[in-house]
C-alpha cells in the first residue's frame, strides 16, 4: 500500500496527507487540554465534509465512464455517490459522539465499497491504496476522537 502511494503525484500525495492535517489536529486536541464546544463541531462538519467528497469520487468517476466501452454500472455507481454526503448530512445532525460513531462507520464503508467497485477500473494503480491508507488514518483519528469526548 505505502508502495503504490509513492508512485502517485507528489500534489496528490501533499493534498491528501494534507487533508489528515484537521482530523488528527482535532481529535488530538483534547489531549492537550483543547477541549471547547467549537472543536468538537469543527471535527464533525470537516468529517462531513470529507465524507462527502468521498462519495463525490465515485459520482466523478462514473462521468468519466460513460464515453467508455465499459461504463460503470449506472445506478450503483451514481446512486452511492451520494450516500456518504446523506450520512454526512445525518452526522451533523447528532450528538458529538454519535456523529463520530456514524461518521467512522461510513468512512470503512466508504472505504469497502472504494476497494471493491473500484479496482480493475482503469485507474491509476496509485489510487485505491492512497484512498484505503487514507480512510485507515481518517478512521484511527475519528477513534481517538471518540477516546477523548
Amino acid at each position: 500500500m505505502i508502495s503504490a502511494f509513492n508512485r502517485a503525484p507528489l500534489a496528490a500525495r501533499v493534498l491528501a496527507l494534507g487533508g489528515l492535517i484537521p482530523f488528527w489536529a482535532l481529535a488530538l486536541a483534547p489531549r492537550f487540554g483543547i477541549n471547547p464546544p467549537q472543536l468538537q463541531a469543527a471535527l464533525i462538519g470537516y468529517g462531513a465534509v470529507i465524507l462527502s467528497f468521498v462519495g463525490a469520487l465515485h459520482w466523478g468517476i462514473a462521468v468519466a465512464r460513460d464515453n467508455t466501452p465499459q461504463p460503470l454500472p449506472a445506478w450503483r455507481s451514481y446512486g452511492w455517490s451520494v450516500v456518504p454526503a446523506l450520512l454526512a448530512w445525518v452526522a451533523v445532525l447528532l450528538p458529538f459522539r454519535d456523529a463520530l460513531m456514524l461518521l467512522s462507520l461510513a468512512f470503512v464503508a466508504a472505504m469497502i465499497v472504494d476497494q471493491r467497485t473500484l479496482a480493475g477500473q482503469g485507474l491509476p494503480v496509485w489510487f485505491v491504496p492512497m484512498r484505503t491508507l487514507i480512510s485507515v488514518l481518517v478512521i484511527v483519528a475519528l477513534y481517538l476522537a471518540q477516546l477523548g469526548a
